[in-house]
């Protein structure tokens, strides 16, 4: 993949992945929490509150339809 088509790639999952920056309209749009926050012991970054649409999950990848979102 060439720089320009990442480019394309990564303004595309920024523009639908913007209106989940509220967890509340994640929630309406069927992500639940599967992960709580958890503390790496081996760094100082630990990894975030996780949510997932499980109805979005299959094999495809799809830049428009996240299935996962870190908080």
């Amino acid at each position: 993949m060439d720089v320009s088509n990442k480019q394309k790639g990564i303004a595309t999952f920024r523009k639908a992945t913007a209106k989940y920056h509220d967890v509340a309209v994640a929630k309406e749009d069927g992500f639940e929490q599967i992960l709580s926050c958890t503390e790496n012991p081996e760094g100082p970054v630990g990894l975030g509150v996780v949510f997932a649409n499980l109805d979005r999950f299959d094999t495809t990848i799809d830049l428009n339809e996240p299935e996962i979102l870190f908080y």
